[in-house]
């Protein structure tokens, strides 16, 4: 596995997945009570791939909706959902993707509430939907969740100018793995991390996961830096 987001040449020349890459966080996660915790709902475009991850609690889907329809990311354009955990709160609104392929845990292939047959179990340390996005399915204890982590090419090579911030940086999308930038345990990670240099092999702990990352959205919080 590397952190490289150099795009070879003859990808440039074909346009493949990158020229219009961009990342949306349509629905910031929040803990709270019933009616108000949902996780992250986070919409990632490349020129061939239109991803969901996680579709939010039920509450939330008229937010979700609207936010589609106001920034022209119709729902049956999207063609992936990848699911980092099979509760109410990721799972929410998953009958409003049923076109799309889903991407789940193995463990959670008969939680996910889909009325389609089009899943995928993630069985390998990690899944490549195209050039640029990669599924991880964590291997330490507790993690729970599938991570998908979002390679931005240069900025030379970016043609959204919302993207252009995260030109040649890498995303990590990381459900319930990395609850918020609040948790302790994510803040000891935290502070690790940033002394470390980005793994060149397996990610093995929670602070490997976050020394890969230079950005993170949270399954129930904001988007914040690692470096």
């Amino acid at each position: 596995m590397t952190g490289t987001t150099d795009i070879p040449s003859t990808l440039q020349r074909e346009g493949f997945g990158s020229r219009k890459m961009e990342l949306a966080c349509i629905i910031e996660g929040r803990m709270g009570e019933e009616g108000e915790a949902t996780s992250s709902v986070t919409l990632v475009k490349t020129a061939t791939s239109t991803v969901v991850v996680d579709s939010g609690a039920k509450h939330v889907r008229n937010e979700l909706i609207r936010y589609m329809r106001e920034n022209e990311a119709k729902v049956d354009k999207v063609n992936v959902l990848v699911t980092t955990t099979a509760t109410p709160l990721h799972t929410g609104n998953d009958d409003l993707f049923v076109h799309c392929l889903q991407h789940v845990k193995e463990s959670d292939w008969g939680e996910v509430p889909v009325r389609s047959n089009r899943k995928v179990a993630i069985t390998t340390p990690y899944h490549w939907i195209d050039r640029y996005l990669k599924i991880l399915q964590l291997p330490f204890p507790g993690s729970g969740s599938l991570v998908l982590l979002a390679h931005f090419p240069r900025k030379e090579e970016l043609l959204e100018a919302s993207s252009v911030e995260l030109a040649g940086k890498i995303v990590g999308i990381c459900g319930p793995a990395v609850p918020s930038e609040d948790s302790p345990e994510v803040r000891a990670a935290l502070e690790k991390a940033r002394t470390m240099e980005r793994p060149g092999g397996d990610i093995t702990d929670l602070e490997g996961l976050m020394a890969y990352c230079d950005r993170i959205v949270p399954g129930y919080g904001k988007m914040f830096d690692v470096r």
